[in-house]
């Protein structure tokens, strides 16, 4: 299988990749070129061959980082954060752009001297969800916004949760009008744990959980009994783990690589879930891909399980969830791995 790579610049890492028209996709993320060395929201349009179409850059004006991107109807958009030297804060920032990369309309919103940040962005029935963090009230808060068709505000609301450094990850509506976030909290040690709030329409707090043990959600998606499967990591493991429709943790399973493994972003399919990833040498000289398939995680109805352990206990690894089981398979630089946990059939 051919691999096709595109560069953007000198420096030019990608965050997201969406479906574009005809096959193609666009790739959001970062630039720095030649003529500055401060980044620049990209965007690069690619086809169903993987040949570049175009590449544009957008708010030449600020330092930006472009987290997400979203497809909708003709175009996509782009969200991250932008940072004001002056003010020593940093706003989000939303870019609408059409098919062929021109801009259509950039916002930007977030208190002046605070540091605000979107890590997703979900279109939604006439307007956007935005989800991220805001230090707004001197710590970290995970921060939920939703926009109308052009980037305008009309609510927020923020989640205090235990722990300074609180974010979300990601953000998915619910088949009642409301929304789950994922993310993480913690605190100056850096052990972070992870979070899952599901909120109502308008954004009030139905319910939260928040993990025993050294975590953190990157992505989630909805199961059909109305909880969540969410992925990321557990200590140094990459980690799935699924919570019902009342907030409580019914599953939880890991897996191992070569070193600390983590879990990014992750696709529900007909018989379980494909998640992406990387694991890395405990040293820090090597980082690899992951690819992995898992089964379905827990029956509908299934009994929430105790807490797994503390993070006082976590050295402990022949606890609960702990599993070894995969396959390695070499494919170019990196590799995927390949496997499937304890199957149940969750419908």
């Amino acid at each position: 299988m051919g691999v096709r790579r595109q560069s953007a610049g000198r420096r030019s890492p990608l965050y997201s990749v969406v479906t574009g028209p005809d096959g193609g996709c666009l790739a959001g993320g970062d630039v720095t070129t030649h003529l500055t060395d401060e980044p620049n929201a990209t965007a690069l349009s690619l086809g169903s061959d993987g040949v570049l179409n175009w590449g544009s850059e957008y708010a030449r004006s600020w330092h930006v980082s472009a987290n997400a991107a979203t497809r909708v109807a003709d175009g996509y958009v782009l969200a991250g954060h932008a940072r004001s030297y002056s003010t020593q804060g940093t706003k989000i920032i939303l870019v609408s752009i059409d098919d062929e990369g021109d801009q259509r309309w950039l916002r930007t919103f977030g208190e002046s001297a605070t540091t605000n940040i979107c890590y997703d962005v979900v279109p939604v029935d006439g307007g956007y969800l935005l989800a991220g963090s805001t230090d707004r009230k001197d710590d970290s808060q995970v921060l939920l916004a939703r926009t109308d068709e052009n980037g305008e505000v009309d609510w927020e609301e923020l989640y205090d949760i235990e722990g300074a450094y609180s974010l979300a990850h990601a953000v998915v509506p619910t088949d009642d009008g409301g929304y789950l976030l994922g993310g993480r909290t913690g605190d100056s040690s850096h052990i972070f744990r992870a979070v899952v709030i599901k909120t109502d329409e308008d954004g009030t707090e139905q319910w939260r959980w928040v993990n025993d043990v050294e975590s953190a959600c990157h992505d989630l998606v909805i199961r059909s009994d109305g909880g969540c499967v969410l992925a990321g990591r557990r200590l140094d493991e990459g980690w799935l783990a699924a919570i019902n429709a009342d907030g409580a943790l019914i599953a939880s399973e890991s897996y191992s690589g070569e070193g600390r493994g983590s879990f990014g972003s992750l696709l529900s399919v007909d018989d379980g879930y494909i998640t992406t990833g990387q694991t890395s040498e405990f040293d820090g000289t090597q980082s690899q891909g992951w690819l992995v398939s898992a089964g379905r995680l827990a029956e509908s109805g299934a009994a929430p399980i105790g807490a797994e352990y503390s993070v006082a206990d976590q050295d402990d690894d022949s606890l609960p969830g702990f599993s070894a089981i995969g396959s390695v398979v070499g494919i170019s630089t990196a590799y995927a791995l390949s496997r499937r946990f304890g199957t149940t059939d969750e419908d």
